[in-house]
């Protein structure tokens, strides 16, 4: 039998842009009402977090960009450093 072969999607934007995508991490973890474990690579979206309304705009204001489910991780990173002019 054939062993299958499993393989991780890249995490060269993550690493890249580690300041902010851990600051999105960071403040996932505070405004999901029950915060998990988190994996996140370059094809990560914000939707994979399931996070409802509430949470949603809690995250936006935290952030202070627009934030919304089909925005992959690594683009919003991208737009907290433009937005930050760093």
């Amino acid at each position: 039998m054939a062993r299958p072969n499993f393989e991780f999607a890249p995490q060269d934007d993550i690493e890249t842009l580690t300041l902010w995508v851990g600051e999105i991490l960071e403040a996932l973890s505070k405004v999901m009402e029950a915060p998990r474990a988190m994996f996140i690579s370059d094809e990560s979206h914000v939707g994979d977090f399931c996070l409802n309304d509430a949470e949603r705009e809690k995250l936006q204001k935290t952030l202070g960009v627009e934030v919304n489910d089909e925005d992959l991780i690594a683009d919003l990173a991208r737009r907290i450093k433009k937005h930050r002019g760093k």
